[in-house]
């Protein structure tokens, strides 16, 4: 218990802590709701990449990188038409993580035909192919490489670009984050990273 000749002290403190902070808006000139969502934003953009405030998806100059789970329900469901998948369908398909990855572009809807350096035939060949290599998703303490690559032409219905991967299971992978990194060598990016952790109804 705090002593008695401790309370008074303490009341001043607090109250004088109450009062600056009641002249935060005034003196700055904007709500707290501004302040707090601009300090927020201002430690969010500090963090490194392996920190706790990675996303499942990611802009970068113009760019959308996102990652969708593809759960062996959805990729059973439409392998059999529409009908429920068995139990043991669904232990043979979990042997394998699937993960969609869209890209879209400020510029144009269709990604193929935005500007490039690379003669179209080539641009089509990295997404179907080479991007494999350069795609690798970590587990705990795996590191998997892309087993797996489909690229989905859409012919620009769809404002993105859709490239299924897979990656084989490891233990524990429903528990654990999912921390996949793209080597972006098509825009110049970089290592771009993103991160999911399922829920109950992803499975």
């Amino acid at each position: 218990m705090l002593h008695k000749r401790y309370i008074l002290p303490v009341q001043v403190a607090i109250f004088c802590v109450g009062f600056l902070l009641s002249l935060t808006p005034i003196v700055t000139g904007r709500p707290w709701h501004g302040i707090i969502n601009n300090n927020v934003t201002g430690i969010t953009r500090s963090q490194p990449e392996n920190s706790r405030f990675l996303s499942k998806n990611k802009s970068i100059k113009g760019y959308k990188f996102e990652m969708i789970y593809q759960s062996a329900r959805k990729r059973l469901y439409i392998l059999n038409d529409g009908l429920k998948p068995s139990k043991v369908e669904i232990a043979e398909a979990e042997k394998i993580i699937c993960y969609e990855l869209r890209i879209s572009s400020d510029k144009q809807p269709d990604l193929l035909k935005e500007s490039n350096p690379r003669p179209f035939e080539e641009r089509v060949k990295y997404f179907s192919t080479t991007i494999q290599n350069n795609i690798r998703l970590v587990i705990g303490n795996d590191t998997l490489p892309c087993a797996m690559v489909q690229l989905e032409r859409n012919f620009g219905v769809a404002p993105y670009l859709s490239i299924q991967t897979a990656f084989p299971a490891v233990k524990n992978w429903k528990t654990q984050r999912h921390h996949l990194i793209l080597n972006d060598e098509y825009f110049g990016l970089g290592d771009i990273h993103l991160e999911n952790k399922l829920s109950d109804t992803d499975l």
